[in-house]
């Protein structure tokens, strides 16, 4: 196990094709239900990976700090929830003009209810933020547990444990009667299952560095194969007519296809990415996900 000691330009990649992937789900979000069933196949397979795509990446950077933890925990404040302080306080002023145009009137309560929701951590005027915030609280679990991480297997069992209980957690419909707080309060309950992503991205660098400096064709087919295996694993994960899994909602399906579609999806991701050329304007989108997330 390692995290990133050196710029891996397949990672920048990955990450500039994760973020086309969330721009273009959302797209397809408000689409697909006036739009031909392809439309919707591909809605559903975008979503069924491109976040545990984002978690998983994340947890090659990790770098195990001889700092406190508390310490630690502050760093990461300043680096994910001012950003998400940022560009909330941008969304709130953007919306001010925005609802008084569209309805002529500005709503105080409207307002009122958005500024204590971004108190719980739910921003909810810029929703696309709530991954910075459960990436702070996913980023708290690796402080608290992956210094005591000392093998891969036992890297292994942490990243299963976490996505089968964080699993149950979520998807438990007496949720709510067991939890003080709301449920998406800083979207707790679904960093257990964004760390169980983030535990196996730590886990597996080495493997996946050396996986891609293997042959260049044998990695365009792996990703193919990837892919395939992905996508059919998204269309089986429906325990309803219309269903999308959506980490956000904490919406995952059933739980083998759940998984299958997310890591298949990465690893194609990742393969893909390793058989990009170089050019100047994706090393910078990759570099820069996170002000075009916000």
């Amino acid at each position: 196990m390692s995290s990133v000691k050196e710029r891996y330009y397949w990672v920048d990649v990955a990450k500039a094709i994760g973020i086309f992937f969330i721009f273009q789900a959302h797209l397809l979000q408000r689409a697909y239900r006036s739009s031909p069933e392809e439309v919707y196949l591909l809605y559903k397979f975008i979503y069924a990976f491109h976040l545990p795509l984002f978690f998983f990446i994340s947890g090659f950077f990790y770098k195990k700090r001889d700092v406190p933890k508390l310490k630690q925990v502050g760093i990461l404040f300043q680096k994910r929830i001012f950003p998400v302080l940022l560009f909330a306080a941008l969304t709130f002023i953007i919306s001010i003009p925005y609802q008084y145009l569209k309805f002529g009137k500005l709503d105080g309560a409207y307002y009122l209810d958005n500024l204590l929701s971004l108190l719980q951590g739910n921003p909810h005027l810029s929703a696309t933020l709530w991954f910075l915030v459960c990436l702070w609280v996913v980023e708290i679990w690796a402080v608290m547990i992956l210094p005591s991480v000392k093998t891969t297997l036992v890297g292994i069992l942490i990243t299963f444990l976490f996505l089968y209980y964080g699993y149950a957690w979520t998807t438990s419909p007496s949720f709510e009667e067991y939890y003080i707080f709301p449920k998406y309060f800083w979207y707790v309950q679904e960093s257990s299952v964004g760390f169980g992503f983030y535990a196996a991205g730590y886990t597996s660098f080495k493997w996946a560095v050396r996986l891609m400096k293997n042959n260049f064709a044998l990695r365009g087919l792996l990703g193919v194969i990837f892919s395939i295996v992905s996508y059919f694993a998204a269309q089986l994960n429906l325990p309803y007519k219309g269903f999308v899994m959506v980490m956000k909602a904490s919406e995952h399906g059933s739980l083998f296809p759940f998984l299958v579609a997310a890591f298949a999806g990465t690893f194609a991701t990742l393969l893909f990415a390793s058989i990009i050329p170089k050019f100047k304007w994706i090393d910078y989108v990759g570099r820069n996900t996170l002000v075009l997330l916000g």
